[in-house]
């Protein structure tokens, strides 16, 4: 039984990077089929881009902590907050990674507000507790952009050093939702007035993040596929003046490039490329989370995609100009939009 399960994920491991290499196979071919018609060499192939992030050391927020006395701490059986932190100072609750320590700091600002509200608590451990809970809401948000950036899960998510495949995007709506959850959890930190109600639980997304790392994959695609555009265009508009077209002329090399056209961008490339135009228009509404989290440092994935829709619509905008030059039609087959 062991064998088989272990045969069966090598299986799919080797699909899915047969996948991967297939699309960047087929860039190449496109590429040296346009430079074969051309009569030309090709440019050189763009170099690999991967997707990393700064090291943990330089990214990550180093937070104060804050401690009471054993009675004080003992006054906060009154409001059910003692248990919450003596299982945080338990040997387990000191290893806590990013996503527990993360839910554990908003359970622990509702509870201080419990505490501060409790007539059972003395007024000077009060004014403590009020001042605790100031420190603990202000450093909720370096403690999500720690949780964005430097948690093994999400650094799993955010880097590759691959392009999507099938399976990938086959578990997109499970990616995005656990996105989701994690801006809806960044927004109530927004207002203090909100962390009154029942905190939402980052933890529960934790898994999801890490056992179906996208992000990066789609970050890594949308900028080398923005690479092989770049050096398809040039390309082709280098050398447009080699494609003689027009009446009273052999069109023989028109329709050899035609034909390339046909068969590697349209049937192959152009459909890939759609879907990681709409994978990333379902990622926007949670950008914020890449993009702001942390102060000084902004996830690129935005970027890319602007870089992927200027090359795509420089590609498409070169067809279009040359089937226009040689007065070519291609009926139905021709679908070009600037979005791929």
């Amino acid at each position: 039984m062991r064998k088989l399960a272990t045969l069966i994920l090598s299986l799919l491991i080797s699909g899915c990077l047969g996948q991967s290499a297939q699309i960047e196979d087929d860039f190449a071919t496109y590429l040296s089929r346009i430079a074969n018609v051309q009569g030309i060499e090709p440019l050189a192939t763009p170099t690999t881009r991967y997707t990393r992030l700064p090291a943990v050391r330089d990214i990550k927020f180093a937070l104060s902590t804050t401690s009471l006395g054993l009675l004080d701490s003992y006054q906060l059986r009154h409001c059910q907050l003692f248990q919450l932190i003596a299982e945080k100072n338990s040997i387990l609750g000191k290893v806590q990674d990013e996503f527990r320590d993360y839910d554990y700091q908003r359970q622990l600002i509702i509870g201080l507000g419990r505490c501060i509200e409790n007539p059972a608590i003395s007024a000077t451990l009060k004014s403590q507790l009020a001042e605790i809970q100031a420190i603990k809401f202000k450093q909720l948000p370096h403690r999500l952009s720690n949780v964005m950036f430097t948690s093994q899960a999400m650094r799993t998510q955010l880097e590759a050093h691959d392009w999507l495949t099938e399976a990938d995007f086959s578990h997109s709506s499970q990616v995005i939702h656990a996105f989701a959850t994690l801006k809806q959890s960044h927004l109530t930190t927004l207002k203090s007035a909100t962390l009154s109600a029942a905190p939402i639980h980052i933890t529960p997304v934790q898994q999801t993040l890490e056992a179906m790392p996208m992000t990066g994959k789609l970050d890594y695609s949308l900028s080398n596929a923005s690479a092989w555009l770049n050096v398809l265009n040039d390309q082709l508009e280098q050398y447009d003046a080699r494609i003689m077209c027009g009446a009273n002329r052999n069109n023989t090399q028109l329709n050899y490039l035609t034909n390339v056209f046909s068969k590697f961008y349209l049937a192959k490339l152009q459909p890939y490329l759609a879907r990681l135009n709409g994978l990333y228009f379902q990622y926007q509404p949670v950008l914020t989370l890449l993009n702001q989290t942390h102060p000084s440092y902004r996830y690129p994935l935005e970027q890319h995609y602007q870089q992927f829709k200027v090359q795509t619509q420089r590609h498409v905008k070169y067809w279009q100009q040359l089937f226009k030059r040689c007065r070519v039609n291609l009926g139905g087959k021709l679908n070009l939009s600037a979005d791929g």
